[in-house]
């Protein structure tokens, strides 16, 4: 019997993730479905409690999913260096920084300059893109965190 009722409780939360907010379990079932549920043997203020219990529950689901699937934002301004010896861009370059980011070449266009962990400047502009400047020598590039699409 116990099997039952948590698989019905399961049943239930299913049911639940997929409505509108502020609709209530019974709302989203048949009569037929709610009855064979056991649902229909609930008090008003027990199926209350339910009802809450499965809003609470969806909103610590849907704020974890929106959290998790939320990658991290670099901040606007990040300084550090490019790790070890640097020749330049050549339009497929890779940027790996002392502060253990990896950058990628965004833009095309290419560059040659010797240097050995060159100090880097990285901005967010207003439309989201970022540019890496090299700080001697004035020079920039557009980037993006690698991995992150084209």
């Amino acid at each position: 019997m116990r099997t039952l009722h948590l698989l019905t409780l399961a049943l239930a939360l299913l049911a639940f993730d997929a409505a509108p907010a502020g609709e209530r379990i019974e709302e989203q079932m048949t009569l037929e479905t709610f009855r064979a549920t056991g649902l229909d043997k609930l008090t008003a203020e027990e199926l209350d409690r339910l009802n809450d219990w499965l809003r609470g529950r969806l909103k610590r689901v849907e704020e974890a999913a929106r959290a998790s699937a939320a990658p991290a934002e670099p901040p606007a301004e990040i300084r550090s260096r490019i790790d070890g010896d640097f020749a330049g861009w050549d339009g497929d370059t890779v940027f790996r920084l002392k502060n253990g980011q990896v950058w990628e070449q965004r833009t095309g266009g290419r560059w040659r300059h010797r240097a050995r962990d060159p100090e880097v400047v990285i901005t967010r502009n207003l439309l989201g893109f970022y540019r890496m400047e090299l700080v001697d020598e004035g020079r920039s590039v557009g980037v993006r965190l690698k991995g992150e699409g084209r």
